[in-house]
């Protein structure tokens, strides 16, 4: 006679709706257009880009800039191919090409069927008062550099610099 265990919490693939994941994918696709990438001079560049939106209370982020710890504390990225919804006590890590949820964090007795509605909800309204900011608040990146051309002159200045020392030996 066999015996087959039961396993209560057998842990199934889950996955928001198509209605979800393309509004979803939507507000990736307007994030990404505000992207900026401005050249000061021919040496310096200044790049903003929208990372994430806070809905209310909720927060959504684009997945290129998400990370999770190993084991050995290691900071391993999900990838270009990923969002976070966040609301609540709840953490939704999902797929943006099947929709398919990574990571999630929930209460115990909080049912998927309320949590994929007010994941719906968030997004839909995230989708459509996107440039309302008194709704939608953009998390925001600034960033500043040297060009390629830039990243030439100070090698060279550089190089300068330490032939000056050898002066002094």
């Amino acid at each position: 006679m066999k015996i087959n265990s039961i396993n209560f919490f057998k842990k199934r693939e889950r996955y928001i709706s198509s209605t979800t994941l393309k509004d979803a994918n939507s507000l990736i696709e307007k994030m990404h257009m505000e992207k900026t990438y401005k050249e000061i001079t021919p040496d310096f560049f200044e790049k903003t880009e929208v990372r994430g939106l806070k809905i209310k209370d909720a927060t959504f982020k684009d997945g290129q800039f998400l990370a999770r710890r190993n084991s050995k504390k290691q900071l391993i990225p999900y990838g270009k191919d990923s969002s976070m919804l966040e609301f609540g006590e709840i953490r939704l890590i999902f797929n943006n090409s099947s929709g398919k949820i990574i990571e999630h964090e929930k209460p115990f007795f909080t049912t998927w069927k309320k949590i994929f509605r007010q994941a719906q909800e968030i997004i839909s309204l995230a989708l459509s008062q996107y440039n309302n900011d008194n709704i939608v608040k953009k998390i925001v990146h600034h960033s500043a550099g040297l060009t390629n051309e830039g990243k030439i002159k100070a090698a060279d200045e550089l190089k300068k610099v330490f032939s000056a020392f050898k002066i002094f030996k």
